[in-house]
């Protein structure tokens, strides 16, 4: 009988972590997608009676995340903010395609973007191909971002977040995002904002 049990490691620490959060497997673009999911499926009513929907969507994510980790993607503004539009509309298209019809932008860029953030959580250890587009990502858009000091008076939308359907609308706020901190990634602004965070009174 074993009566000894070494300490673990940070590494095998920092995998339990990743699994109490985003669940077994190692499947990591599977797990971070669907825990992306959770991340906006309250607002989304419903859709229970439309189970091809979410998981043809998740096909469609899937499919166009491994596209960009491929690095068919050119690493500037124009070309990730094309492929971005592309894709919500996309998971809207799927979902209007089985039957429901009320997934909107907002859903869509939430589910994107915390994927992608996700991304960058795993790290390129575990998820390489990815690193060449976290300067480019979008801010994952919620109350909480609207709330931050950080982001305040870049948003003008007249509907909740997860009913935004204009997708240029949405784009304004991700532009007036990288005008407003042009030495800065959206996500990491977004990464101290999100938790009320000032980084330069943090690191004093």
């Amino acid at each position: 009988m074993e009566n000894r049990y070494p300490d673990p490691t940070q590494s095998e620490q920092d995998s339990f972590a990743f699994r109490l959060y985003f669940g077994p497997g190692d499947d990591y673009l599977d797990l971070i997608i669907r825990r992306a999911y959770r991340d906006l499926n309250r607002t989304v009513h419903g859709v229970g009676g439309y189970p091809d929907a979410f998981q043809n969507a998740t096909a469609v994510i899937r499919r166009e995340l491994e596209f960009l980790r491929s690095g068919s993607v050119n690493p500037t503004a124009k070309q990730f903010d094309d492929w971005h539009q592309t894709l919500c509309r996309s998971l809207c298209d799927t979902y209007s395609s089985h039957g429901y019809q009320t997934f909107y932008i907002g859903q869509a860029q939430k589910w994107v973007n915390m994927a992608l953030k996700y991304v960058y959580v795993f790290g390129e250890s575990r998820l390489p191909g990815f690193a060449a587009y976290y300067s480019l990502c979008h801010v994952p858009i919620d109350n909480i971002v609207f709330d931050a000091p950080a982001f305040k008076g870049l948003a003008s939308f007249r509907e909740p977040w997860s009913r935004l359907n204009d997708y240029s609308a949405y784009m304004l706020f991700q532009t007036r995002v990288r005008e407003r901190y042009p030495e800065s990634a959206p996500l990491a602004v977004e990464f101290f904002a999100w938790q009320g965070v000032n980084p330069a009174s943090a690191n004093d």
